[in-house]
């Protein structure tokens, strides 16, 4: 004897375990939805984007064991006090920094041993956002001789010496001192 009931109740157990799919948009329920509805963005403040600025390097180059300063520039007014720190993303180490009106100005010294090539700078500033600058500095073949602008042959003083030093001779290549 067969019994009717539990055939029929496991014969429709899988129709009364399917899953229903909705696909109509309810008001109110924006969660998933795009924000093309018109509706104002709340993290909009309706003060015009800035411009990014576009900065550089001036003298963007140097040699393995060369101490340089080079001058941060920008193509757009610029508040150059507003710089906290700077980072080089390679073989060079920011010493000092000296804002100015028009730049700003920063105390390099690249690696004894810094292989060839670009490197990218953070610049960060004290309101927390940072720029980022591509290739910001070139590392020279440290095979070629020469390359200073005062005589010596590592492209180190100003003054003829060949320590790199700066105008008396008294400093360190390679490194802050």
């Amino acid at each position: 004897m067969t019994r009717p009931l539990p055939l029929l109740a496991f014969s429709l157990l899988p129709a009364l375990g399917a899953c229903v799919i909705h696909d109509n948009d309810c008001p109110g329920d924006d969660f998933w939805a795009d924000d093309d509805s018109g509706r104002p963005d709340p993290d909009d403040t309706g003060a015009p984007e800035e411009p990014k600025a576009r900065l550089w390097l001036d003298p963007d180059a140097g040699a393995p064991g060369e101490d340089l300063i080079a001058g941060l520039q920008s193509d757009q007014p610029f508040d150059w006090s507003t710089v906290a720190a700077v980072e080089f993303f390679g073989p060079i180490t920011p010493c000092t920094m000296q804002a100015r009106q028009d730049e700003l100005l920063i105390t390099l010294a690249v690696d004894d041993d810094a292989p060839a090539g670009p490197v990218d700078l953070l610049v960060e500033l004290d309101d927390g956002t940072a720029i980022w600058v591509d290739d910001a500095f070139l590392v020279l073949d440290g095979s070629t001789n020469g390359g200073g602008t005062d005589g010596s042959s590592d492209g180190g003083g100003t003054d003829g010496s060949s320590d790199g030093g700066g105008t008396d001779g008294g400093g360190t290549s390679g490194a802050c001192g």
